[in-house]
């Protein structure tokens, strides 16, 4: 929530002028409410989002706007309270919408939202992807970092990160 005040000195038979207003934003939560996710952002040109940049909003408060300014990838990491709807938000809009990708990771590796490239439409304001935070660890957690070597005719070495620490995994594989 946002506030404002204001300020006047009381000295008895006179008063200053009341100076203000000072905002402030409180936070939604304690940050000990609260897990990063991560913000992977991409253009497929290269020259960064030519003016279009998203904000991260819960409960009505802009946590976080992004972009990025020049180059194909940037990276940003978003401290998000736990349990509350999230949307990303089209802060600014620009040119070559169709070069502009993005994924939104939790914090345990797992996609929470996604834009794929050439599907970006809308105006300022308008909403592009929404998740609700979770900020509890998954009881059993995906695998992560699959891998195919040694790729024959006939056979490859498959591989992952058991995240886990199962040891066990179950693994199914076709045409």
């Amino acid at each position: 929530m946002t506030y404002e005040f204001y300020v006047q000195s009381d000295c008895g038979t006179a008063q200053s002028n009341w100076v203000g207003p000072f905002a402030f934003t409180t936070p939604i939560c304690d940050p000990s409410n609260a897990c990063v996710y991560t913000f992977d952002m991409v253009d497929s040109y290269g020259d960064g989002w030519n003016g279009w940049s998203f904000s991260f909003i819960q409960n009505g408060i802009t946590l976080a706007t992004e972009t990025i300014v020049t180059g194909t990838n940037a990276t940003a990491s978003i401290s998000l309270c736990d349990g509350v709807a999230t949307d990303i938000v089209i802060a600014s809009t620009g040119s070559f919408a169709s070069e502009i990708s993005f994924s939104v990771v939790d914090p345990f590796g797992a996609t929470a939202a996604s834009l794929a490239q050439g599907s970006l439409a809308g105006a300022v304001g308008d909403v592009v992807a929404s998740f609700t935070t979770n900020c509890t660890p998954p009881a059993c957690p995906d695998p992560l970092a699959l891998t195919a070597t040694n790729i024959t005719g006939s056979s490859a070495d498959l591989g992952w990160t058991d995240q886990a620490g199962a040891g066990v995994s179950n693994v199914e594989w076709g045409v």
